[in-house]
């Protein structure tokens, strides 16, 4: 564990622990500095777009979330896997 990075359990370095969030500048960039020790690195990318609010998702939509979770807490850790593309659609 480097100095002034704290550590998660699981190997997660924490580097905003004690760190006023004021922008979403700081927030994409803390985000953006987490790592683990095995390796993992993250992305981070603000999205200004605007979606309208009170969507619903039916049952039917969410059956076909191709959800996959992990043996360790798979209620909070998960990966969801892109659907596949329909036959006739070609993916380059």
């Amino acid at each position: 564990m480097s100095p002034g990075r704290p550590e998660r359990p699981g190997g997660i370095l924490v580097p905003h622990r004690g760190k006023p969030l004021v922008s979403y500048a700081v927030v994409l960039s803390l985000i953006a500095a987490t790592t683990t020790a095995a390796g993992l690195t993250v992305e981070s990318h603000l999205d200004t777009n605007t979606y309208p609010a009170g969507q619903k998702v039916s049952d039917a939509q969410m059956a076909t979330i191709q959800l996959q979770r992990d043996a360790f807490h798979g209620e909070w850790n998960y990966t969801i896997a892109p659907h596949d593309p329909p036959p006739d659609e070609v993916v380059l």
